[in-house]
């Protein structure tokens, strides 16, 4: 009997030293990331997939469109007003806060999109 319990200590504890082996070797690398600013023109709102296109107008006359992903964590807002994806419009003037993980195959994670107001 006391060889049964002595052999199931030393297999739990192999499988915990084996375990914390595996997953420290082959554990992520922390990757920090640093956010992206856009500014531009709201081209087109996909309500459904939750996603908004923003075309860039760069200084040397160049226009670039980039989609990016609403989560529920994204921030919008106009002046001092909370909005949401629904509030958004083509032809929006926008300024855009959003991250690009390097690890994934997502679009863009809007953060934070700051509605200009109108002149």
């Amino acid at each position: 009997m006391n060889k049964k319990i002595l052999l199931l200590v030393l297999m739990v504890f192999s499988c915990l030293f084996i375990t914390n082996c595996f997953t420290s070797s082959f554990a992520y690398q922390q990757v920090e990331l640093d956010p992206g600013y856009l500014n531009g023109r709201v081209s087109y709102v996909d309500f459904v997939g939750s996603t908004v296109t923003i075309k860039s107008i760069q200084p040397d006359g160049d226009n670039d469109e980039l989609t990016l992903s609403i989560t529920q964590h994204t921030k919008i807002n106009k002046d001092d007003l909370m909005l949401s994806i629904s509030d958004l419009r083509e032809g929006d003037e926008v300024m855009v806060q959003y991250y690009d993980d390097p690890m994934s195959f997502a679009p863009l994670k809007a953060v934070r999109i700051n509605i200009k107001p109108a002149n």
